[in-house]
């Protein structure tokens, strides 16, 4: 969803594994060689830029509800 008012955009998108691990390769790739990536989710490109590894910072979260388990890699930059 895009609010185009406050800058604000959240896509997600539930992907199969091959897609999620193709996903990962690119982006893996592209900080490796310090290049930009292009990420499409919903239909829509997203970019993340070259220097953006550089510029930002990551985060790794493991949590366990009540039996249900999230594994969530976070990479933010301005």
């Amino acid at each position: 969803m895009a609010d185009m008012k406050t800058g604000k955009m959240e896509l997600k998108e539930e992907i199969s594994r091959d897609q999620c691990v193709t996903l990962l390769r690119q982006c893996l790739t592209a900080l490796e060689q310090h290049q930009e990536a292009t990420v499409q989710v919903k239909g829509i490109n997203c970019v993340i830029p070259q220097d953006a590894g550089e510029r930002g910072h990551f985060e790794v979260e493991f949590e366990e509800d009540d039996g249900e388990f999230e594994f969530e890699l976070t990479m933010k930059w301005e």
